[in-house]
């Protein structure tokens, strides 16, 4: 991570991502530690394996994931990417269940399956997404309260 030159619109993600010591990660920091730092990282360590070893097809999966992602931030839409998307994101889950069987879905898995479906009625997430909510609620939390209501 360290050597990864970064745009400079793109925030970094912290060296000890993960780690208690980091604290919480901000949307932008995750953003770029799974769809930048992780995949080149997993490429490097997973991508030379056997395309027929679990390592080749967890990295597929992950794959999977980041594309449907980044399909779905696009901020222009298309009948094709939607399809791309939901392409991807149905491999991902049914791949996530043959390598995860231990793995419960959670209803976010579920409406990611008819996301697709709000792309198509809505367009492009950037017009209709709440990221502002977020950083209001990311803001209220940095206020130091004594866990009591009132003064």
């Amino acid at each position: 991570m360290a050597r990864t030159q970064l745009p400079y619109w793109v925030s970094p993600a912290p060296q000890e991502a993960g780690s208690t010591r980091v604290g919480k990660l901000s949307a932008d920091q995750w953003r770029s530690f799974c769809s930048i730092h992780l995949v080149v990282t997993l490429v490097r360590i997973w991508g030379p394996s056997d395309p027929g070893s679990r390592f080749h097809k967890m990295l597929q999966n992950y794959m999977d994931l980041v594309t449907a992602v980044k399909i779905a931030s696009m901020r222009t839409m298309t009948p094709a990417r939607i399809s791309s998307y939901n392409l991807h994101m149905d491999r991902y889950l049914k791949n996530l269940l043959e390598l995860y069987p231990q793995v419960n879905l959670s209803p976010y898995h579920h409406l990611s399956c008819h996301f697709g479906e709000l792309l198509e009625r809505f367009g492009p997430t950037h017009a209709w997404r709440c990221w502002i909510f977020e950083r209001i609620n990311y803001k209220l939390q940095q206020i130091p309260t004594n866990k009591k209501f009132g003064t």
